[in-house]
């Protein structure tokens, strides 16, 4: 119904198709590499899940309108990425990565396997650039912020191999990296900073897709 698994094989497929040499180098000093793009995903598709889940605890119902939510493909606009989505050298080589995002999607297709359309569109939380969308919504537009991506990770592995660029190796920063509990735990106490990062950038104009990824 949402075709995540549709969008999930072709992010897949691509991953299979690079290096691990190449997935490392960043193409520019103010650039991700594809290693931390991969994260972003990983990090964000947790985030909107774990929402999704406090939401449908709520008992307040309430419904929006339906959003453009393709739109979020669109990578001419550009918005801050919320610290609590940015990478953090969680992935050190594609196998990891792409085991990482394997098993967030097995995770969001267990949450949302027992839950009814009409049950998913009672429920809304706020995006950034579109107000307030059901967890319908929500659920499709993780596809959607991939696609982006994925056009984001082909424009690297292209920039990279033309040569025309001097190849950065990324370093992995010195912070604590959280892991399976320590995650959650993680993904609560931001959860706060996270959407007032978001109500903040609504007030200004933003891209479809809600964050600013660093280029």
């Amino acid at each position: 119904m949402y075709r995540l698994d549709e969008k999930r094989k072709e992010l897949l497929h691509f991953i299979e198709e690079a290096s691990d040499q190449e997935a490392s180098v960043k193409p520019e000093e103010t650039r991700w590499s594809i290693l931390e793009v991969l994260e972003h995903l990983y990090l964000m598709e947790q985030m909107i899940i774990y929402q999704i889940n406090q939401t449908l605890k709520q008992e307040d119902k309430q419904k929006a309108i339906e959003k453009p939510i393709h739109r979020a493909t669109n990578r001419e606009y550009k918005v801050e990425a919320p610290e609590s989505v940015r990478p953090n050298s969680e992935f050190q080589i594609l196998h990891d990565a792409a085991e990482g995002l394997k098993k967030t999607c097995e995770a969001t297709l267990l949450h949302i396997h027992n839950k009814d359309e009409e049950t998913l569109k009672k429920r809304v939380f706020p995006h950034p650039s579109f107000g307030d969308m059901d967890l319908k919504q929500w659920i499709e537009f993780i596809g959607w912020h991939e696609l982006r991506h994925l056009d984001q990770l082909k424009e690297v592995k292209a920039s990279l191999q033309s040569g025309n660029n001097v190849l950065l190796k990324h370093k992995p920063p010195e912070p604590l990296r959280l892991r399976g509990l320590g995650h959650l735990l993680f993904f609560k106490i931001c959860r706060f900073h996270f959407f007032s990062i978001f109500s903040s950038i609504a007030k200004s104009p933003a891209c479809p897709c809600g964050y600013k990824h660093h280029y």
